[in-house]
């Protein structure tokens, strides 16, 4: 589905195909196109650490920042885009699978990466992403809807091929030895 928050008219529409949002549609990371976080939960945004109220109802979903009132209305597929009136557009997540600078595979779900099989949780603070491995705090930025930039150097690029698995898992390459990803 398609959220589309317009005040003017002169804006393309997307056609609707489902009459209710849902909050589980809604609810995780979004993107918008200046590499902000936003994190919508069941009934409150946070945006920049501050959080916000919003309302759904219906087709609708509605919230207010400071003196100003936003109103979307569902159009199209899963929930996976939502685009305001000053062209400002927020993507669904993080989920997927990423890929750093030395072929290693992660994968992020919700707020959880999967790391050489191993499990981290991380949070989202100021616009960034925060994750401790072995009492280390790593903190990565996107730079782009698909590219984190880690503090330590490593780089991380979302990857959109089906085929690839996090499953498989080599001890021949546990870590990759450059002592400065989060990764080793």
């Amino acid at each position: 589905m398609v959220l589309q928050i317009r005040k003017n008219k002169s804006s393309k529409r997307l056609s609707r195909l489902d009459s209710k949002i849902s909050f589980m549609n809604l609810v995780g990371i979004w993107i918008n196109e200046h590499n902000n976080i936003i994190e919508l939960n069941k009934d409150t945004m946070k945006i920049k650490n501050r959080e916000y109220k919003y309302k759904l109802e219906e087709d609708k979903i509605s919230f207010k920042i400071g003196l100003n009132q936003y109103v979307g209305e569902c159009r199209g597929g899963e929930g996976v885009l939502i685009e305001f009136e000053d062209g400002d557009v927020w993507h669904k997540g993080l989920d997927g699978v990423w890929m750093n600078k030395y072929d290693f595979i992660i994968e992020i779900n919700d707020y959880e990466m999967i790391i050489n099989g191993k499990s981290f949780d991380f949070f989202i603070e100021n616009d960034k992403l925060v994750l401790t491995v072995e009492d280390e705090r790593h903190v990565g930025e996107l730079t782009a809807p698909d590219v984190i930039e880690w503090n330590d150097g490593d780089i991380w690029k979302k990857k959109n091929d089906d085929n690839i698995s996090v499953e498989i898992h080599n001890d021949e390459y546990d870590s990759c030895n450059c002592k400065s990803c989060i990764i080793c």
